[in-house]
């Protein structure tokens, strides 16, 4: 949308799409006998079920038009999707940000942005753990549930074709809660965390 080189208004993307998979899934729950997966009788192959799909969606805007050159500008983007939640690790996912580009002088191609993801585990997972829970006697081990990842960015044009991105990202409930393998006991979950790092892209 507005995205001609005359168009008077703030150019957008908007998407709204699906997906079908129609191989064979295993339930991440239960077994193809009923039981569950974390029971010691369990045969270890999840119940089969037939085809895999989901809807998601894109939205892309800019808000605010810079003045100093064509394409500055503050924009924001929010993107989520939807899948079943017994044959599909993260069954939901969203996130969003805002974003600035050519914020500073002389760096007319530069970005910086903003960003938070959400992922949520499946509730078949979490019946799973649940499950482990009480097989186990373990009615502290922690319970997958969900992942948040918030992002701060820098995108630096370099030369027209070099760009260095240094990145800076806080994870809350990194794997989704899982349990810390270094604990020992499974009782710990990994604790939050920062990660800081940069990626560079090279064309040729």
């Amino acid at each position: 949308m507005n995205q001609e080189k005359d168009s008077k208004g703030l150019p957008g993307t908007y998407k709204l799409g699906a997906w079908y998979h129609s191989a064979r899934f295993n339930d991440q729950h239960f077994d193809n006998l009923g039981q569950s997966l974390a029971d010691g009788n369990t045969t270890g192959i999840g119940n089969p079920v037939w085809g895999n799909g989901g809807v998601y969606f894109v939205i892309d805007q800019m808000l605010i038009k810079g003045q100093r050159w064509s394409e500055e500008g503050l924009g924001v983007f929010l993107r989520g999707g939807v899948s079943p939640s017994d044959r599909n690790q993260v069954p939901f996912y969203l996130d969003g940000g805002i974003s600035y580009k050519g914020l500073f002088a002389g760096r007319e191609e530069d970005t910086l942005a903003l960003g938070v993801g959400y992922g949520q585990i499946s509730g078949s997972l979490q019946g799973l753990d649940r499950d482990t829970r009480k097989i186990n006697g373990q009615p502290n081990r922690p319970i997958r549930d969900y992942e948040t990842v918030i992002e701060l960015t820098y995108q630096a044009q370099i030369t027209p074709w070099w760009t260095i991105q240094p990145d800076m990202q806080y994870v809350i409930h990194p794997g989704g809660n899982i349990p810390n393998p270094g604990a020992g006991s499974q009782l710990t979950p990994i604790g939050d965390t920062f990660i800081f790092g940069a990626r560079t892209a090279i064309k040729f």
